[in-house]
């Protein structure tokens, strides 16, 4: 736990800085891992959807692991850290997939190819849906998260499979021993800045008096989904649409496959409310329009971006009047 101050006004100062470190460090990220893809020949599809996905997804992952953790220890309540947990990611989700690919499209240009949409897209979607059918019955079991901790493992290897080789006319000399480190570092960064937003969001909760799965939705959801926005914007600047979209569904397909898997296999997962009967159903529900609108024109314009953001906007307005409590 990173130390806050007790004055608002400094936290949210404090709380700029740690969201300028973020876009600092996304951009370095991507310039370093799109010159060791052109070194190796990788597609930058496949990085976004993996690798940059995955390192993005290291806020959510250390909220997970930290929570089973201390369910496990009894520092946490059942309760309290499952809707950390299950609120969190999921509504990590549901920002990237609404809010942050609608402003990353109002911005720039984002295109879904059929293969990508048949591929990816609709993998992402069937993750949401299995996830959903687990919650149910009230618990994520051990057995459960096995099922999508190594279902998300066996995805990567047909991902790789599937991968084509990027055809470059001139190859980029690169020092792995100089790149790694610094993409590293990078990560470290980026999973530094956004843990301490996450508790600054957490503090301004505390003084708001908001409690429950509704902070793992709105609060800490949002806070630990400013990687990906980060690094997707990166991507959108560089002129790598791919790896914008790549990022955002990709993580979608990370957090509620591996990074829930592995929380409930820890710890298994109690699940609230809310969050079988509107936070996964939204999604899903949000998920298969933007399909249906890639899927017509292969892209979203402006005023498809805007709805998307105001599908998020609904969202908040639902939770917030009608599923405030757990």
């Amino acid at each position: 736990m990173i130390p806050i101050d007790s004055s608002p006004i400094v936290n949210f100062f404090l709380g700029l800085v740690a969201i300028g470190a973020l876009v600092y460090s996304a951009e370095k990220i991507v310039d370093k891992i799109l010159k060791i893809s052109r070194h190796f020949g990788i597609s930058e599809l496949f990085l976004g959807i993996t690798v940059i996905s995955i390192g993005t997804s290291l806020a959510e992952l250390t909220t997970t692991v930290m929570a089973s953790i201390g369910i496990l220890k009894g520092t946490i309540s059942y309760e309290v850290g499952s809707g950390a947990i299950l609120g969190t990611n999921v509504g990590s989700d549901l920002i990237q997939l609404t809010f942050i690919t609608g402003i990353v499209a109002i911005f720039g240009v984002l295109i879904a190819r059929k293969d990508f949409l048949k591929y990816t897209f609709s993998v992402m979607i069937a993750a949401e849906v299995l996830l959903l059918l687990f919650c149910l019955d009230g618990v994520v079991t051990r057995q459960e998260g096995f099922i999508l901790f190594f279902g998300y493992l066996i995805y990567l290897i047909i991902l790789y499979r599937r991968s084509k080789p990027v055809k470059t006319t001139k190859k980029e000399d690169v020092q792995l021993s100089k790149e790694i480190p610094l993409v590293l570092l990078g990560f470290l960064v980026l999973v530094i800045a956004a843990n301490y937003i996450l508790d600054i969001s957490v503090y301004f909760v505390g003084v708001l008096g908001i409690g429950g799965s509704l902070i793992g939705a709105l609060i800490i959801g949002v806070a630990t989904a400013l990687p990906e926005f980060a690094t997707a914007m990166t991507g959108l600047i560089k002129r790598c649409p791919q790896v914008s979209l790549g990022t955002l569904v990709g993580s979608n397909i990370t957090n509620p496959t591996m990074v829930v898997g592995l929380g409930a296999l820890i710890s298994t997962l109690k699940v609230p409310w809310p969050t079988k009967v509107l936070d996964l159903p939204y999604t899903i529900f949000s998920a298969l329009i933007i399909l249906g609108l890639f899927w017509s024109g292969e892209r979203i314009d402006k005023k498809e971006a805007i709805f998307m953001i105001s599908l998020y906007i609904i969202f908040i307005v639902i939770r917030l009047k009608f599923f405030a409590v757990d």
